[in-house]
């Protein structure tokens, strides 16, 4: 088989908060039929792959992207060193089409995974990724196998490449006589938001969105910080997150998981508007900070199969830690059901008016404890 290359040119771009400065590098490249020129843009040519210590764009080595097309499904990969911002990518692997009636050329970043393709009308196709909800913490960026940039070209030979995505900062700081290690944290949208899942992308304009009735959705995104945790300290350390591009109208709550088993939630009932390629950064805040929710413990034994349900009034607001731990947000009523087959779990409760909470279809039910309510 005849070796083919893909060749990409990063836009340099300088972030800061919500506004960046923009320095793009051109660099002529001969196009054939062995080579493909792509480049990295968006709206004001800000899309990222992935940050380095300058904030400017860098691939990572092994970076792989999907290109589906006329009789044309195949793999990529990434052939230079993390940290380059200009290189090759080397076909991978070679698929059968998946349409003999795509009339266009579609990339997807990042290229691993179970990505589809969905012809809507005659002029207007849907790409179909995912965006997880379990994302791997990354010192000073995101996780870029879980950032999504979709490209299009007419001919296979040009592409243009644009985040579809958006991305949440927060900076947590902890205390230096009594530091916490922090295991994960989980964001929701306090209205029910879907955060993850399967995404379906408008060739037309780039947008993204998900189904409702899509069993691969979550209304969680979790950034887990591996086995030894990241320590916290005086000096705010960045966490970063890649959410939609959408509006969390009723705002965001946080959970931050310790290492010791405990956790510390934040909530913000402002209205958030995610836009795509853009960093929103949180305030800082401390782990040591008082906070207005406090924590109730509901324990009950039963069968591995019983479905445990809380039911709260509207006046219930915040979050429940499941004892398989899970997260979820209170929405008047909250099913779960449990998935780690023991007999025997813990529930941590943290909103606000938890005494209004009931606990049903639990057999045993050991303990109901809201006194620190």
């Amino acid at each position: 088989m005849k070796k083919c290359y893909l060749l990409l040119v990063l836009a340099a771009v300088i972030t800061s908060c919500t506004k960046d400065n923009t320095a793009v590098d051109e660099q002529p490249i001969a196009i054939s039929k062995d080579k493909i020129y792509a480049t990295i843009g968006g709206e004001e040519d800000k899309t990222r792959v992935q940050l380095n210590e300058e904030l400017k764009s860098v691939w990572n080595s092994g970076d792989e992207i999907t290109i589906i097309g006329p009789k044309e499904y195949s793999q990529w990969t990434f052939g230079g060193k993390t940290g380059d911002r200009v290189g090759v990518f080397n076909r991978k692997d070679t698929f059968d089409p998946m349409l003999d009636k795509v009339s266009k050329y579609y990339a997807i970043y990042p290229g691993m995974g179970n990505i589809d393709y969905s012809q809507t009308t005659a002029t207007n196709a849907e790409l179909i990724t995912e965006l997880r909800s379990k994302q791997d913490y990354v010192k000073g960026t995101y996780c870029p196998k879980s950032n999504v940039m979709f490209g299009s070209s007419d001919d296979g030979s040009s592409y243009l490449f644009k985040n579809v995505v958006s991305y949440l900062r927060l900076s947590i700081a902890g205390s230096s006589e009594d530091p916490k290690t922090v295991k994960s944290i989980d964001v929701l949208g306090n209205n029910g938001e879907i955060l993850a899942g399967r995404m379906y992308i408008n060739s037309n304009d780039g947008t993204a969105s998900f189904r409702a009735d899509d069993v691969t959705t979550s209304d969680v995104i979790t950034v887990d910080c591996g086995k030894s945790g990241i320590l916290l300290s005086e000096t705010p350390t960045d966490f970063y997150f890649v959410v939609p591009a959408l509006p969390c109208y009723k705002g965001i709550t946080v959970c931050v998981n310790f290492t010791d088993g405990s956790t510390y939630m934040r909530s913000t009932t402002k209205s958030i508007n995610f836009r795509p390629n853009y960093i929103h950064p949180m305030a800082v805040f401390s782990v040591d900070e008082e906070v207005a929710w406090q924590c109730a413990y509901i324990t009950h034994r039963g069968e591995r199969a019983a479905l445990p349900q809380v039911y709260g009034s509207a006046a219930v607001s915040g979050c429940v830690m499941w004892g398989d731990g899970t997260v979820s947000m209170f929405n008047e009523e909250n099913d779960h059901r449990y998935q780690d087959g023991e007999e025997q779990h813990t529930i941590t409760v943290q909103a606000a008016g938890a005494h209004k909470l009931e606990l049903k279809h639990c057999t045993g039910v050991s303990r109901i404890d809201l006194s620190n309510f």
